[in-house]
């Protein structure tokens, strides 16, 4: 038969162990005015750690849920209650209407929902949005329609033809180029509050052409160099560039990043790939090693011996960039894969045949196996165990420079076991 009693929780597990003390809204009461107490203001829900306050482990944020779901106040409603923190007064729209006035006054152009703080017009803790929030939600309209209703718009700016060309040249005096719709603000150049796009705005509504055919027809050199200079992309122009960007940062460019240097004026890298792929000749990287037909083994083996030479050892597959010893945007990892699609063997092989030709590899014990028996013996004779590929060094048994890891090396290269099995077989534990 199954049960019909409910599992009690670990809360009222914890009641009747007497282990829990269910806590009261004396002792929120209590916490609230010792942290006020501590630092000048009330908790908020993102204060953290409430323990000490309270006196059972918990946070401000948990604290306040748990008075809402008891049908307690808020931890906000409750800092108000006891007066600890100032109402929201400005739910009333008359309130509104006196801090957009104030707003006004100050700056000369009504409020909008992201104008940021609202406490020093309105008298409480809040900001604009909060305020356009609560009169969308009261019935009242948007903070926008508020101000429209109080006949508070700015009055728009008028200017002389004369004046702004006037303005335009000092601008291009400053900075070399003529200015754009998009320029920012004006106030500096018309002696009153504006922008380069009201000013825009104001030509094309009184019958004059835009502020960009304006700056063209005046002659400025920047209106003409941005009206005039595109890029004509060609497969040769966009090798050469990446060929440049390449010797000099050893990578693929990044997508989003400028090319005017290596490719012309007004343009990134994204837009050349974006042609390319439109014309068939896939991704940068792809397109460039298209172009570059002439990787042999020779080539490959060079930049070995180029790597070799500057970085002082061996390239491996994780050794990164090879474009500036391969000559093609690859990793050392591609290079590998190269080797092997060809049929010329692993990096490593290749690397160790350099090695070779290069006189590097040392002798391992005579390469001979007596030799590398007897020092096997010797290392079990002082540390009662066998030698692995990763004990390190083995100098003192086969000669300055040689690691366990080159004598295991050594024997797999020759079809034998690796250095703890041969050591095995030899009888050794």
């Amino acid at each position: 038969m199954i049960s019909q009693e409910r599992a009690r929780s670990c809360h009222e597990v914890a009641k009747l162990l007497g282990i829990y003390k269910e806590p009261k809204l004396e002792d929120f009461e209590k916490g609230i005015r010792q942290f006020h107490k501590e630092h000048g203001r009330h908790p908020l829900r993102k204060d953290g750690d409430a323990t000490r306050y309270l006196g059972y482990r918990t946070t401000w944020k948990a604290a306040s849920d748990w008075l809402v779901y008891r049908e307690h106040p808020s931890l906000r409603r409750l800092c108000e209650k006891m007066g600890l923190v100032s109402p929201r007064m400005f739910h009333s729209v008359e309130v509104v209407e006196n801090g957009i006035h104030k707003y006004w006054d100050d700056y000369g152009k009504p409020p909008g929902q992201k104008g940021g703080d609202a406490t020093k017009y309105l008298g409480c803790q809040t900001t604009w949005a909060a305020v356009n929030m609560w009169l969308r939600a009261q019935g009242h309209g948007s903070l926008f329609q508020i101000t429209q209703r109080l006949g508070l718009r700015p009055a728009a700016r008028s200017y002389q033809i004369r004046s702004v060309k006037k303005a335009i040249r000092k601008f291009h005096a400053e900075r070399g180029e003529a200015p754009t719709y998009r320029g920012g603000d004006a106030a500096k150049y018309f002696g009153q509050p504006s922008s380069w796009m009201g000013v825009n705005t104001w030509l094309r509504g009184n019958g004059f052409e835009s502020l960009f055919q304006l700056c063209k027809n005046m002659g400025l050199e920047g209106a003409q160099k941005r009206d005039t200079r595109r890029v004509s992309y060609v497969p040769e122009l966009i090798e050469e560039g990446l060929r440049r960007y390449l010797t000099e940062h050893g990578e693929v460019p990044f997508l989003g990043g400028d090319a005017s240097v290596y490719l012309g004026p007004r343009t990134t890298w994204a837009a050349a790939q974006s042609w390319l792929r439109r014309h068939g000749h896939g991704s940068l990287r792809g397109f460039y090693n298209s172009q570059q037909r002439d990787c042999t083994l020779e080539r490959i083996q060079r930049g070995i011996r180029q790597y070799r030479g500057q970085q002082g050892e061996f390239p491996t597959r994780r050794s990164g960039s090879a474009f500036s010893y391969t000559g093609r945007v690859w990793s050392w990892n591609a290079v590998a894969a190269w080797l092997k699609d060809e049929g010329h063997g692993t990096l490593h092989q290749i690397c160790r045949v350099e090695a070779q030709s290069l006189g590097l590899l040392q002798d391992v014990g005579g390469h001979s196996l007596e030799g590398i028996e007897k020092g096997i013996r010797r290392y079990h004779r002082e540390h009662g165990r066998l030698p692995s590929s990763t004990t390190g060094e083995a100098s003192s048994y086969f000669g300055s420079g040689v690691t366990w890891a080159a004598v295991n090396s050594w024997l797999w290269h020759r079809g034998h076991d690796g250095v703890h099995r041969f050591g095995t077989r030899l009888g050794l534990k």
